[in-house]
């Protein structure tokens, strides 16, 4: 049998800063979602369109958790780094995933932090401890 626990209190999803409709004039604009699986197929589609909305809005750096893909794989962070290059130019990118090998894309967990447009630039350095964080 399964226990079901009754909820306590609400915990309400809400964002954080402005409202997504208003267009900074100054400042650094942080988009940060677990995106439960970031998809190959269509050519990325998916991300494409993230990607193009977040431009859209004048994001900054996007960081992205779950995104249950292998980028140990190089094929893989080309693909992503690619679409990204596509949609805002320049871009710095870091990804991690555990260090095993998998024998396809797909592999829990993940994340990506990408600094984007003219932002890129003043990343000076990348670093990762030990396990690829």
């Amino acid at each position: 049998p399964y226990l079901h626990q009754t909820q306590i209190a609400s915990t309400p999803n809400e964002p954080c800063g402005d409202d997504f409709n208003v267009f900074p004039t100054n400042g650094l604009r942080i988009w940060s979602n677990n995106i439960n699986t970031l998809s190959l197929s269509h050519d990325m589609a998916a991300f494409r369109e993230l990607c193009d909305r977040l431009h859209s809005h004048k994001v900054d750096v996007i960081a992205l958790q779950e995104l249950n893909l292998d980028t140990t794989q190089y094929q893989i962070t080309q693909k992503i780094l690619r679409v990204l290059k596509e949609t805002f130019g320049a871009v710095t990118m870091v990804t991690a995933s555990t260090p095993v090998q998998k024998d396809t894309t797909w592999k829990p967990g993940g994340v990506l932090l990408a600094v984007v447009g003219v932002c890129s630039h003043r990343v000076t350095s990348t670093q990762r401890d030990p396990i690829g964080r």
